[in-house]
């Protein structure tokens, strides 16, 4: 009689544990459900957070043409003017940018607000102090919005060197 409660008892406690997980989804269901833009930082060097570039190559995965409505036209001249809203930003903070070459990936919320910025510098570049540019870029990303709007999140991957040579 005792084995038949102590089995009865440990398969109620199974089944009220089954229970339980139905209730509550797993870990991962409320990770991706909860994202939060503040689990990564908002600029770093690309070889230094390896997972967030992942991370957030994935979660952003629709690009900048795509939010142009596909016009490339249209995409180049707002990305080439967001470049030169960040050399003009350098400039009036006098933090020198010329030389400085890399790739950069900017991740974009569906307002325009800069999310993140990961970028690698390219071998080519002079010598800057990344610490010091993190710290530039965190402060660009408070004070410049994209002019785009869409429905979704998007992102651009592409090379940058300051200064800009293009015509206006």
């Amino acid at each position: 009689m005792k084995s038949i409660l102590s089995l009865f008892a440990i398969t109620l406690f199974f089944v009220i544990g089954l229970l339980a997980n139905d209730t509550n989804p797993p870990l991962d269901t409320v990770i991706v459900e909860k994202w939060q833009k503040s689990k990564h930082p908002t600029v770093f060097l690309i070889e230094q957070e390896s997972y967030a570039f992942e991370q957030l190559s994935m979660r952003y995965e629709n690009n900048l043409i795509s939010a142009c409505d596909n016009d490339m036209e249209n995409a180049y001249g707002k990305w080439m003017n967001m470049l030169r809203e960040i050399q003009k930003f350098s400039e009036d903070r006098d933090f020198d940018i010329k030389g400085v070459k890399m790739w950069i990936k900017i991740f974009w919320s569906t307002d325009g607000r800069v999310d993140h910025i990961a970028y690698f510098l390219k071998p080519s570049s002079r010598n800057i102090n990344t610490d010091a540019l993190t710290i530039f870029f965190k402060d660009f990303v408070r004070f410049y919005r994209f002019p785009v709007n869409t429905e979704y999140e998007f992102s651009h991957y592409t090379s940058a060197s300051f200064p800009i040579f293009t015509p206006k």
